[in-house]
């Protein structure tokens, strides 16, 4: 058997899933749905794997990119839905083989085995016939064995249209047997039975599915009856398994092009090199890690080389809204890709040489396509009612030692709990607040005490700001993210690493909601304005390393051979053409000395003033003074000097923010009620020199004002 594989040619058309063409026929050039490849024989090496990943030789005999039957052909035509081909997708082969995650009803001893009954034959004494099961579940038992029996010779068959009809019937007597056995008043198995009858209904409609698609398709035994029946149980439309049989493709493509299709993904963003596969899913691992305005991500552990790797998986969510953000930016709803979009923004840091962004992938996971991304173990810089910090090893050792120095701290910051267990510092800001009835009056128990119930609150990590490394790091993850067009980097969507110096490492999490074909990189955003919804300018300097790898990056061939796989053509090309509009802004910078060298230059008052940063609160300290004491009117002021440091760096946004919130505080420190309404404002850095035990240096920044007052009157 010849394996061909595609490559596709430079100026190929768009990945997205729709209609397909025909698959080449012999090495040379060709097309392979909407696409233009060149079809080369492939390597022995490739060869081995591929034999060695196919689940059978006839699925072997369907990745063959044979000639196809005129008559297929023109099936193919009317088929409706396409199926993209995954074997076209840039430099690489397709996924795992398909392996079916549902299986053929049990058959009758397996099924007296979960029932923890043995089989027995009947028993015959002098004439007469003793049975050892009622009549009912004799009958069951019967009926699934014999339905075994038809599936066996539809499996086994060239022509399996006349044996998929009995198998048809075998099924819908077993239907009619369980539903007879249920309408007994009493009997032992009922649970069992009903479960076994909802899977005989499913069944059922794939077989009958089946029994359609055998009287349109050609009967030559190509494509096994067997693969059809498996594609059904595992929720494949009919129209795209005849269309994918039409273009002489194999059951793992036709699988993976529904799946992806169902999901909005472009199909070739699906490889077949990655390690996250179902068969190395580790599935007692599986839990919710949280739910965001558009998909619930979990915790996914992946046994890989003898090791457990921790992954987060985001599964696609068919159908539901992909967020104002992502409209405007130009993601389409009706394919949003986003799967691939995070992909791409692995694939770009990767390009750049940045570590910002952790492993991704994408992948299939119990029938759901998926980003799967590496688990950071860090923490958010804001989080809602409790956060777990895993410290460094030295840091958490000086804390354990003065439990009551922490608890002390945390509550000066805000916290209503603090602990530490091994090397994880747990911080708690959960309170009890009164309930209110619809006119605005308490409500109270039967004793007459006011009711109250849990709220959780906000807790918030003081950033280094006016650390060298930290605003380097910062305004390399501002540039990344105005190259790749992301518009949902909000402060939830960064994880802090916290080191032993005090500091953190940046990772960048929820990458999905970039490469937008409304907006450029290159676009410039005024506060209030569409544009600016969690976006910024570029920023002013850009570090060395940065800046080489931006002016070193091949964007006609390496940056579209990486791209095209994750991202539909369009998306690609502005990319591109963005790339090359950075290389000449930052042959501007570099005239100008923008680009800086070492993390003293980074942490120098000039490059401060550059990034928007407020150095030393007296922004925010005058435009507090030039108002009336009202206290909304300050507010105000100071939300006119928030919009302008969001869009202009994401270290000078974080740096306004922390500085309103300690201004907030040192202002009401009198009225402590109003407090409920402010994050508290947690300061490792200070914390660090507690576990040092110089508790008498502590003071801390949520009781600061943004010059180091103690408190600031209105």
């Amino acid at each position: 058997m010849t394996f061909l594989t595609a490559r596709l040619s430079p100026s190929s058309a768009s990945t997205r899933p729709g209609p397909s063409g025909t698959g080449p026929e012999r090495a040379g050039e060709g097309r392979w749905g909407a696409r233009r490849v060149a079809v080369t024989e492939a390597p022995p090496e490739l060869l081995q794997a591929q034999a060695r990943a196919r689940a059978s030789k006839a699925e072997n005999s369907n990745v063959d990119a044979g000639s196809c039957p005129a008559d297929r052909k023109a099936a193919a035509v009317k088929a409706g839905p396409g199926t993209p081909s995954f074997h076209a997708s840039r430099g690489r082969t397709g996924v795992p083989p398909y392996q079916p995650r549902e299986r053929p009803l049990t058959d009758g001893k397996h099924f007296l085995a979960t029932l923890r009954m043995e089989p027995k034959a009947d028993v015959v004494l002098a004439g007469l016939t003793m049975h050892k099961r009622s009549t009912g579940l004799r009958n069951v038992v019967g009926k699934l064995d014999a339905y075994h029996g038809n599936l066996t010779l539809v499996n086994g068959r060239r022509n399996p249209a006349p044996h998929a009809e009995s198998l048809r019937r075998a099924v819908i007597e077993l239907e009619a047997a369980l539903e007879d056995y249920g309408r007994k008043h009493a009997h032992r198995h009922k649970e069992p039975m009903k479960e076994l009858l909802a899977q005989v209904h499913k069944e059922r409609r794939a077989v009958e599915s089946l029994c359609g698609m055998l009287d349109t398709l050609p009967r030559d035994g190509t494509f096994p009856a067997q693969h059809m029946l498996e594609l059904l149980r595992d929720g494949v439309a009919p129209e795209h398994i005849i269309h994918g049989i039409a273009a002489s493709r194999s059951a793992t493509q036709i699988f993976v092009a529904s799946a992806c299709e169902r999901a909005r993904v472009c199909v070739g963003v699906l490889t077949e090199n990655t390690p996250f596969t179902e068969a190395a899913h580790v599935p007692d691992r599986r839990a919710e890690l949280g739910s965001g305005a558009v998909n619930t991500v979990w915790r996914a552990d992946f046994r890989i080389g003898g090791k457990t790797v921790p992954m987060v998986f985001k599964p696609e969510n068919p159908g539901g809204d992909i967020g104002i953000a992502a409209k405007a930016a130009g993601i389409e709803a009706q394919s949003p890709n986003f799967a691939g979009r995070a992909r791409a923004t692995y694939l770009c840091s990767q390009a750049l040489g940045l570590s910002l962004v952790p492993p991704t992938d994408v992948t299939i996971l119990h029938g759901q396509v998926g980003s799967v991304m590496g688990l950071v173990n860090g923490c958010q810089p804001i989080s809602i009612g409790s956060v777990r910090i895993e410290l460094p090893p030295k840091l958490a050792e000086g804390l354990r030692t003065r439990p009551d120095a922490l608890t002390a701290y945390a509550l000066q910051c805000g916290c209503t709990a603090a602990s530490i267990a091994g090397n994880v510092l747990q911080l708690e800001r959960r309170v009890q607040v009164p309930v209110f009835h619809e006119e605005g009056l308490p409500r109270t128990g039967p004793a007459g005490h006011p009711l109250t119930q849990p709220r959780d609150l906000p807790i918030r990590i003081a950033l280094p700001v006016d650390s060298g490394t930290f605003r380097r790091d910062m305004v390399s993850a501002q540039w990344l993210d105005c190259f790749t067009r992301q518009v949902d980097r909000t402060s939830m969507n960064f994880m802090l690493v916290p080191r032993q110096d005090g500091g953190f490492d940046l990772r960048l999490i929820d990458n999905d909601a970039s490469f937008g074909t409304n907006i450029r990189a290159t676009d410039k955003i005024e506060p209030k304005t569409t544009k600016a919804t969690h976006r910024t300018n570029l920023p002013l300097r850009i570090d060395r390393s940065q800046f080489d790898a931006f002016m070193s990056l091949d964007v006609v061939d390496a940056l579209a051979r990486a791209l095209h796989g994750p991202l539909d053509d369009a998306s690609v090309e502005i990319t591109r053409k963005d790339a090359l509009a950075f290389k000449e802004i930052l042959k501007e910078y570099e005239g100008r000395g923008w680009v800086l060298e070492t993390d003293a230059q980074w942490a120098s008052p000039e490059v401060a003033a550059a990034l928007g940063i407020d150095h030393d609160g007296s922004r925010l300290r005058d435009a507090l003074k030039a108002t009336p004491s009202e206290r909304w009117r300050q507010r105000n002021a100071a939300a006119k000097l928030q919009q302008r440091a969001d869009v202009t760096s994401y270290v000078a946004r974080e740096a306004m923010e922390q500085g309103i919130l300690q201004w907030e505080r040192g202002v009401l420190k009198t009225a402590p009620q109003e407090l409920l309404g402010l994050p508290a404002l947690f300061d490792l850095a200070e914390l660090q020199t507690l576990a040092r035990g110089d508790t008498g240096a502590v003071e801390t920044k949520a009781r600061r004002g943004p010059d180091g007052a103690q408190r600031m009157e209105g």
